[in-house]
């Protein structure tokens, strides 16, 4: 017989409880090699799920799918990808090793707990994960920092691209990028003035036009989303209104 569960699960919750209602978790912990009284205590809100838990079950269960509960929007897509090695560091952690301070400043940790974070063993948890999701999709917690330095995105025209943490607004063509190993973005901020941003992603704030810069493809950002085609072109406008000045 099912324990009573939370009222509020996780969309994770859900696919176990739904594995339970039909007895088939037993057998699909034992296909996985999983441990049976350990997950049905997940499912019914009975053990919390850790990080490396999830690490382990990410192949089978998407890891944003245990930060999200059922009355809430996913902000981005749902993937499964391998468990990340013991011992191997992920995107986010190696992204950060040189700005573990103003990371903990953001989320207001303190410096040690940072530090423990990003350069010592301990293993981010899941709030902090959730914390941060506003800006990085979480799943830069469980991919092997190697194997994303592998696989290089080349943004594009109108992406929304996460670099260290930071959101911008990609405005070079992806041909010019691919040729030339640099990008031109915009950084997107919670400052009053700017360009607001429309976008079909979980990120707001204004443009800064004044802020452009490049970087080198090579850094891999991360992209969240589109951003409309009226604001791009709108902050486009005001780029060339401010280089026309000087």
């Amino acid at each position: 017989m099912l324990k009573e569960i939370p009222e509020r699960i996780t969309y994770a919750q859900e696919k176990l409880i739904k594995l339970i209602e039909e007895r088939k978790l037993r057998k699909w912990c034992l296909e996985n090699g999983l441990s049976h009284s350990t997950i049905y205590k997940l499912a019914t809100g009975e053990k919390l799920p850790s990080y490396p838990i999830v690490c382990s079950m990410s192949h089978l269960v998407p890891p944003i799918e245990w930060l999200f509960y059922t009355d809430e929007q996913i902000p981005y897509e749902t993937q499964t990808v391998l468990p990340l090695e013991p011992g191997k560091e992920c995107r986010y952690v190696a992204a950060h090793k040189k700005d573990y301070r103003e990371m903990a400043k953001k989320y207001g940790l303190t410096e040690i707990q940072a530090y423990n974070i990003i350069i010592g063993r301990k293993k981010p948890n899941l709030t902090f994960i959730r914390q941060t999701c506003e800006e990085v999709n979480p799943i830069e917690f469980f991919i092997p920092s190697d194997e994303a330095e592998k696989k290089t995105t080349v943004p594009e025209r109108g992406d929304i691209a996460s670099i260290k943490g930071k959101n911008f607004l990609v405005l070079s063509e992806k041909e010019a990028n691919e040729k030339n190993g640099t990008f031109i973005a915009c950084p997107v901020a919670s400052d009053e003035n700017g360009i607001p941003l429309v976008c079909d992603c979980n990120v707001s704030g204004n443009i800064q036009a004044c802020g452009i810069t490049s970087f080198p493809v090579k850094i891999n950002p991360l992209i969240l989303g589109k951003a409309a085609t009226e604001t791009v072109d709108a902050v486009t406008k005001k780029v060339i209104k401010l280089v026309s000045k000087k």
